[in-house]
C-alpha cells in the first residue's frame, strides 16, 4: 500500500507523504493506525532524503501526526526520531528548518519528547540548534510541567 514511499521518483515519494499528511487531518485517525504504522519507518527515513522537498514533507507529516492525541503508539515512533528532527533544525534548506521548528512548537510534540525520552528536553534546549541561526534564535519554555500552557518557541530568521 505504501510502496510509493520507496519510489525512485522524488515527486511520487512526496505525493505519498503528502497523502499521509492529509489523511492524518481527519477525525477518527486511530482507525487508520494499522495503515499508518507501517509507513512510519519510511516517513522517518525521509527526514534524511537527498531531496529538500521530501525532508520538508516528512517533517510536515510528522507535525500533523503529532497533533493527534489518539495515536500514542505513533507518538513513540515520532519521539524515537528526535535526533533526526533536531538535525532538521540545522538543515541547509530554510523551509526545512522552519518546518522542524514548527514541529517542535506543537504542544503534543513537546509532551511526546518530554514523556517518551527522559532527558530529551535538556538535549533539546541545550544541545542542538541551528548553528547558522543561533544568534537569531530565541528559546522560551513556560508552563506547569503537566502539559498545560507549556510551549517552546523558536524564531528562525
Amino acid at each position: 500500500f505504501w510502496s510509493p514511499l520507496k519510489d525512485d521518483n522524488w515527486f511520487v515519494r512526496g505525493r505519498a507523504i503528502d497523502f499521509l499528511s492529509e489523511l492524518s487531518k481527519h477525525e477518527g485517525l486511530e482507525k487508520f493506525h494499522p495503515l499508518i504504522a507501517p509507513a512510519m519507518s519510511r516517513i522517518l527515513e525521509s527526514l534524511k532524503d537527498d531531496e529538500w522537498y521530501i525532508r520538508e514533507a516528512a517533517i510536515n507529516c510528522l507535525s500533523e501526526l503529532a497533533k493527534y492525541e489518539g495515536l500514542e503508539k505513533l507518538h513513540a515512533l515520532i519521539a524515537s526520531a528526535l535526533s533526526r528532527i533536531l538535525e532538521s533544525l540545522k538543515d541547509e534548506d530554510e523551509d526545512n528548518r522552519r518546518a522542524a521548528t514548527n514541529l517542535m512548537k506543537l504542544p503534543n510534540a513537546l509532551l511526546i519528547i518530554q514523556f517518551t525520552i527522559p532527558g530529551a528536553f535538556h538535549e533539546l534546549l541545550n544541545g542542538h540548534g541551528n548553528k547558522k541561526t543561533n544568534d537569531h534564535e530565541s528559546k522560551q519554555l513556560s508552563g506547569d510541567g503537566g502539559g498545560n500552557g507549556k510551549h517552546i518557541s523558536f524564531t528562525v530568521t
